[in-house]
């Protein structure tokens, strides 16, 4: 109910003391009305006087302001949220379903504090290694500082101790903790270089020694997470964002190639020149032997994703297959094929997914782009390892073919729709393909774990 009319008051009403007033308003706090100092004054004095048509000597005329009489909306707290996302924290809870949860979350509460708590809190709830760093991931594009120790914890392998029952749940919980797997440590130190907060440098510092830790790619992404880390620190948080004319929205490990995101010595080493063809980087990305930095060979990754021409796809789909070196550079080959949706590319991710030699974490991308993809032609592989014993593969498997079931009827009906528009208005009435649009990418390929 709203109320709201035209009261004439006296000037000298105004002076009333302000001291007087907030004793009136204190008095008034527990009420569920939601009005100012001023509005009490007016709703108030306003029963002293009677409408006017005009205003006596030494009056003014205000308008008494809109008075709300429905109840404050509800605060979002941790708390509330949980209740919000219990699915997402209930460990009987289908995959499937927890999944959809943390792009609900995603699309909704990521960037506030409640809603990175309830990822947090979500990590050790389940044993899926697809879901940790599915949910790892996300925490990462939150860009929220708070989340550092949390990740920190994580890529130390220690439990993060989000148990809201208390102290006692947590340590019966660290009885059975078999530590984090690769993949979720690797997405951990991915997280905190999207975070980009120094408050990570320490621990990153600390894992991308050898003699600290034994595993390759978790050693690989806190150095490409110190790197975006140190780029911001010198060249400022522009350096780090896309183009503005880039249609993938998330935040990646590295930026592509452009002045800003280049060194002097990087800059006088290329003559000046930055590399934004696809003659001048497939060599980089392909470079193998020493001659490209890691670094570089993501920068080039991204840039020639940028470009998104059919060179560029096959330039990615080579790397895919070709490269020898590192299967964290490769993981996220596979994942930036699966943004750029493109059916050219199946054919390399078809073979990653079917070489049993290939790192799970590369095979769990390809599986996952080929979902994004959604074409028809790779159903039958899907299915085929939605069965196979390495847990991230079968899951990531079922979840393409989740994919593509969900973007095949998408697509059906937003051509049916077409088709229709273009009946009413007499034109043509082919249906057209698979609808490539940001909605797409940002609905599910951003919601990736690279």
């Amino acid at each position: 109910m709203q109320m709201s009319c035209t009261y004439w008051i006296p000037l000298p009403l105004l002076s009333l003391s302000f001291r007087s007033l907030l004793c009136v308003c204190n008095a008034t706090s527990a009420a569920t009305y939601n009005f100012s100092l001023f509005q009490l004054l007016f709703f108030l004095v306003s029963f002293l006087f009677v409408r006017s048509g005009s205003p006596p000597p030494l009056l003014l005329s205000f308008p008494l302001p809109t008075l709300s009489l429905s109840p404050p909306p509800r605060m979002l707290t941790y708390e509330s949220l949980r209740e919000d996302f219990r699915q997402l924290l209930d460990p009987q809870s289908s995959l499937d379903l927890r999944l959809r949860e943390v792009y609900r979350l995603k699309q909704t509460y990521l960037h506030t504090l409640p809603g990175v708590e309830v990822l947090l809190e979500a990590v050790d709830t389940t044993d899926s290694v697809l879901l940790q760093h599915e949910v790892v991931y996300n925490i990462g594009q939150s860009g929220c500082d708070a989340a550092v120790p949390g990740l920190v914890s994580i890529l130390r392998n220690q439990r993060i101790h989000y148990h809201p029952s208390g102290a006692a749940a947590a340590a019966a919980a660290d009885d059975d903790f078999a530590g984090y797997d690769t993949v979720t440590r690797h997405e951990a130190a991915e997280a905190l270089g999207a975070i980009a907060s120094p408050a990570a440098i320490e621990a990153l510092r600390h894992y991308e020694q050898e003699d600290a830790e034994p595993e390759v790619a978790i050693r690989e992404s806190c150095i490409l997470a110190l790197a975006r880390i140190y780029m911001q620190e010198k060249k400022g948080k522009a350096a780090l964002q896309p183009p503005a004319d880039c249609p993938y929205v998330s935040v990646d490990p590295m930026p592509a190639f452009a002045a800003e995101t280049m060194s002097a010595e990087e800059l006088q080493r290329r003559q000046g020149a930055v590399p934004t063809t696809v003659e001048a980087l497939t060599p980089i990305l392909l470079n193998t032997d020493g001659g490209a930095s890691l670094l570089e060979r993501y920068m080039a990754m991204f840039t020639l994703r940028n470009i998104g021409t059919d060179a560029a796809v096959d330039a990615l789909s080579r790397a895919l297959r070709e490269d020898t070196s590192s299967a964290l550079f490769r993981h996220e080959v596979a994942f930036v094929l699966g943004q750029l949706e493109r059916p050219r590319s199946q054919p390399a991710l078809i073979a990653a997914l079917r070489d049993e030699a290939e790192a799970a974490m590369v095979r769990h991308e390809a599986a996952e782009a080929l979902g994004a993809i959604a074409d028809e032609a790779t159903l039958p592989v899907l299915r085929e390892y939605a069965t196979h014993p390495e847990p991230i593969v079968r899951d990531s498997c079922v979840v393409a073919l989740e994919m593509h079931a969900y973007w095949s009827n998408f697509n059906s009906n937003a051509n049916g729709a077409e088709q229709a528009e273009k009946e009413a208005a007499g034109g043509a009435t082919k249906p057209t393909g698979n609808n490539h649009n940001l909605t797409r990418n940002e609905n599910v390929v951003e919601a990736k774990a690279a």
